[in-house]
């Protein structure tokens, strides 16, 4: 009996030392690399459906899985590049294509599906190009387009449409050009647009509404310019705003511009938000030697990945691109070299869940011990 106590307080004990103190571990897939096969990750769905860019052509992976050139390649319009930018939880991918002339047209892509010329040219606001960034779950998709005027707009569609020039342009906030970025469920866009002045700022619109001047400017952190890349659910926004100096990631909630803050560096980069909002991008190191991936939970300063990553992986995580509701991450770095391979990370339990196990193992014991006298 005694061995058995032993072997449990040696079962217990593991269980609760084997995970790290820190509030978040991740696992880590290498997605292919930036050599032979040039492999550059944008987006992620809740399906672990990772979208980017692979050799100039859009790519879609199968969930959870390292990018396959032989099932992945999305196509293009019958040129010779293609890029891949956003994905929703069916499978649908936006982004911009050539054609056979070498014109680039936005496209939509039908749920897990290849690059379909026929039907997935979304067309222009009037103009001679557009490119697609985002697309909600309603397959409503924004990014930006060349109008038949001198400027290039942001625009928004109606669910599964293609641009409509007479009521998708977003407009600006009062100077030529707008780009579009993100969009949630609400039909709230985020993006960057041209002042008066011409500065560049960030905006967020109101639900299913243009780009409104008077309420949508983000502003910046003193600086000239600013940029808005992500927007939950909720309406929080994240990008990247001038500072009187520098460049720093921001978090905008409410009516609030949230300075993020640096890994000790100079600079931060912040690239976007999940619904639980967690934000993921990268910043400068101490001393500006290294820009390493960042995660930032709603409080406290920002996380270095690096340090919630097993040290002996060999992996340097240099920038974190996307995060998706199950608080998976895409993003670049290397394995013993500074960038080179896309990475997932994967949260695995906290020491917190493994309390039923700890409990179970602490009855087993008494249980044990209760047995041990009786036996006496």
């Amino acid at each position: 009996m005694r061995s058995t106590i032993i072997l449990l307080l040696v079962i217990c004990f593991s269980l609760f030392s084997f995970y790290p103190a820190h509030a978040v571990v991740y696992t880590i897939t290498d997605l292919g690399t930036l050599g032979g096969t040039s492999v550059y990750v944008t987006g992620i769905n809740n399906s672990g459906q990772v979208v980017g860019n692979a050799t100039y052509h859009a790519f879609r992976t199968a969930s959870n899985q390292p990018f396959n050139p032989a099932t992945d390649d999305l196509g293009t319009f019958g040129g010779t590049d293609s890029w891949g930018w956003g994905i929703n939880d069916i499978g649908q991918v936006v982004g911009s294509a050539d054609t056979s002339g070498g014109v680039q047209y936005a496209f939509r892509t039908a749920p897990n599906q290849p690059i379909n010329p026929a039907t997935d040219d979304l067309g222009t606001l009037g103009g001679s190009w557009s490119a697609a960034r985002d697309i909600n779950d309603l397959g409503q998709v924004v990014g930006g387009a060349g109008t038949s005027g001198s400027g290039d707009h942001a625009f928004r569609t109606a669910p599964n449409q293609p641009i409509n020039p007479a009521t998708d342009d977003l407009g600006t906030l009062g100077g030529p050009n707008s780009f579009a970025h993100a969009i949630n469920h609400s039909g709230q866009v985020v993006g960057s647009a041209n002042t008066k002045s011409g500065y560049l700022h960030a905006f967020r619109t109101a639900p299913n509404q243009p780009i409104n001047p008077a309420t949508d400017d983000l502003g910046t952190f003193g600086g000239k310019n600013s940029v808005a890349l992500d927007i939950n659910d909720s309406g929080q926004v994240v990008g990247e705003a001038d500072t009187s100096s520098a460049t720093h990631a921001f978090l905008y909630s409410g009516s609030t511009m949230i300075d993020l803050g640096t890994l000790g560096g100079t600079k931060s980069y912040a690239k976007a938000i999940n619904n639980s909002g967690q934000v993921v991008g990268f910043a400068d190191t101490s001393g500006n030697t290294a820009q390493h991936a960042f995660l930032y939970s709603g409080s406290g300063p920002m996380q270095d990945l690096n340090d919630l990553i097993d040290p002996a992986s060999g992996w340097t995580l240099r920038v974190a691109i996307s995060i998706n509701d199950l608080g998976q991450i895409v993003g670049h770095g290397g394995i013993g070299s500074p960038f080179g391979h896309a990475f997932l990370l994967t949260p695995v339990p906290e020491p917190s869940t493994l309390a039923p196990l700890g409990i179970g193992a602490i009855g087993l014991l008494a249980l044990a011990g209760r047995r041990s006298r009786k036996s006496i």
